[in-house]
């Protein structure tokens, strides 16, 4: 496919194309590939035909695309993961919004990158790969789930709970005891994992590092209360 007054000092790359017209036909749609050099060339004879195109040259339209692209990303989040701390593609796409000058102008460093993670575990690696990175975590008590919990620790008993799951704590946060039927105290989740023993963890202690949730899916889950983190 070609555009009148289109770059003629393409490489040969080319990208087909086929799609079946309503007459069982094959329609076939050829791509050339313009050196980065004539980017901005082609760029403009686009736009005087009347196509626009993101261009990183001087003289280009600017955003979208080459030296203008400010690249963001936000984890499934919310969407599926009950690890989700707070409405992670909300956060991107009002974030992204209330910023698109800064963002493609441009004001902020060159390739500005944000990044939106749901939870301490940063699925996206939002601290390696991005310029501004926010982490979803909670203020209040981890939740527990007993049924789920005595379900994993009947599956999987007390040495790996003790190997896997107490000693990495890096904090020593967690520890196993006799249920004694008292309530814990206010800043201790503790739940059951069987009719004489229970796991208690120090949420003062706790630094969200989400190794034991990791381990016990959903016998524990993050706080109700969000908490969001930045990071540059």
């Amino acid at each position: 496919m070609s555009t009148p007054g289109a770059m003629t000092t393409t490489t040969p790359a080319r990208v087909e194309l086929a799609a079946a017209a309503d007459d069982a036909q094959l329609l076939e749609w050829t791509v050339e590939l313009p050196e980065t050099a004539d980017l901005a060339a082609v760029a403009q004879s686009l736009a005087q035909n009347g196509y626009a195109a993101a261009s990183g040259g001087p003289d280009g339209p600017g955003g979208g695309g080459g030296a203008a692209l400010r690249t963001s990303m936000s984890c499934v989040g919310a969407a599926r993961c009950g690890m989700s701390c707070y409405d992670e593609q909300r956060a991107r796409r009002t974030g992204i919004n209330s910023n698109p000058d800064a963002m493609h102008r441009p004001a902020l460093p060159y390739k500005f990158k944000f990044k939106f993670s749901g939870c301490p575990n940063d699925c996206v690696n939002s601290i390696q790969r991005s310029d501004l990175a926010t982490i979803g975590t909670w203020r209040d008590n981890i939740r527990v789930d007993e049924k789920l919990a005595r379900e994993w620790f009947s599956a999987h008993g007390m040495e790996e709970l003790v190997d896997n799951v107490v000693t990495r704590c890096p904090t020593k946060a967690i520890r196993v005891r006799k249920a004694n039927g008292e309530a814990p105290p206010a800043n201790v989740s503790r739940v059951r994992l069987d009719d004489a023993q229970c796991m208690e963890i120090d949420n003062h202690d706790c630094v969200r590092c989400m190794h034991c949730l990791n381990v016990m899916p959903g016998a524990l889950l993050p706080g109700e209360q969000p908490r969001l983190l930045w990071v540059r």
